[in-house]
């Protein structure tokens, strides 16, 4: 063999092995960013919940705020996390209204269930009226809620999950139906959409 073609060989090698070099640099990083991204937001889950706009539904003389938009999706069950969504209710009548809030288009196949529960507080005051595990199915929330004339509630749901069997496959929606107690439909309105 001659010199030239050892030196050839040689060379070959080498930028081989650069390349491997490179690659499995790339990698390296690629990977570290995984990390430190799962470290620093160890709480986040990959959902739209509270990444659209505001929806406003008005069913005279109610009108209802969805913050962030009206269905909530949770997925990636794989780790503990707390998320909440915000409605507000407003009565725009000089008459005390009632109404009802139920839980609607129930996707639960969470199979960690009783790791995965819901807070839902009233106004600024934060205080708790109602707790308990996320149902699998619709269910009423409030039931005949009394709201004064030219005000408003503001609800916070927290939604709460500690880690269990949960996996990635995992997935929760639902959307919270606000509407006119029966006792107030004498004049029904058909709901619309007034901000989108």
């Amino acid at each position: 063999m001659t010199k030239q073609k050892k030196n050839s060989i040689i060379n070959t090698k080498k930028l081989d092995i650069s390349k491997f070099v490179s690659y499995k640099t790339i990698i390296i990083f690629i990977a570290l960013i995984v990390v430190v991204i799962y470290i620093t937001f160890p709480n986040n889950y990959n959902s739209y919940i509270n990444k659209g706009e505001d929806l406003v539904i008005e069913e005279k003389p109610l009108v209802v705020t969805y913050k962030n938009g009206m269905y909530i999706e949770l997925d990636n069950f794989n780790h503990s996390f707390r998320a909440t969504k915000e409605i507000i209710v407003e009565n725009t009548s000089n008459k005390a209204i009632f109404y009802d809030v139920t839980w609607r288009g129930i996707t639960n196949n969470i199979r960690n269930k009783p790791g995965f529960t819901y807070v839902l507080t009233k106004n600024s005051d934060d205080k708790i009226i109602k707790k308990g595990e996320v149902p699998k199915a619709s269910s009423r929330l409030l039931y005949k809620e009394r709201l004064k004339p030219k005000s408003k509630n503001v609800y916070t749901i927290t939604f709460n999950y500690k880690k269990g069997k949960g996996s990635k496959k995992d997935l929760f929606k639902c959307y919270f139906d606000v509407r006119v107690h029966s006792n107030n439909l004498k004049n029904k309105t058909r709901s619309k959409i007034i901000k989108q």
